[in-house]
């Protein structure tokens, strides 16, 4: 893949709305951000130096209300899988949630059950014979 033939806009942000980003940097001046975004945007830490930020109407747990609403209360049992702090809210809509083994320690303490292995989907999916 050749990186250099890709065209890079810098102000690709004015013209097209933006569900997720990336940001890099200490813990400590994590706060700076979330206090002067805190109306626009949600942080999630991942790692020593990276978050995650998403903006404060978008998450993954209203994908899975689109999904609950559609099916129309009927007796389905739902399932997410995640391994992040961003999959927090998921976790909370959903009857069953699996964490992967290399989970955040808070995302393994919403799950229902929590990956052995590197394989955790598939863990997961044969945990709940769902395979």
């Amino acid at each position: 893949m050749n990186l250099s033939k890709n065209i890079i806009d810098p102000n690709y942000y004015r013209k097209h709305k933006i569900n997720f980003l990336n940001i890099y940097l200490p813990k400590k001046e994590e706060t700076i951000y979330q206090n002067i975004f805190a109306e626009q945007a949600n942080f999630f830490r991942y790692a020593p130096m990276a978050i995650d930020v998403l903006p404060s109407d978008v998450s993954k747990s209203q994908g899975i209300t689109i999904l609950l609403s559609a099916i129309n209360g009927k007796n389905i049992s739902t399932y997410a899988f995640g391994d992040q702090n961003n999959d927090l809210s998921m976790f909370s809509k959903v009857d069953y949630g699996i964490a992967m083994k290399q989970a955040t320690r808070e995302l393994k303490q919403k799950a229902s059950y929590v990956a052995q292995t590197d394989f955790g989907v598939v863990e997961g999916l044969k945990y709940y014979h769902l395979v």
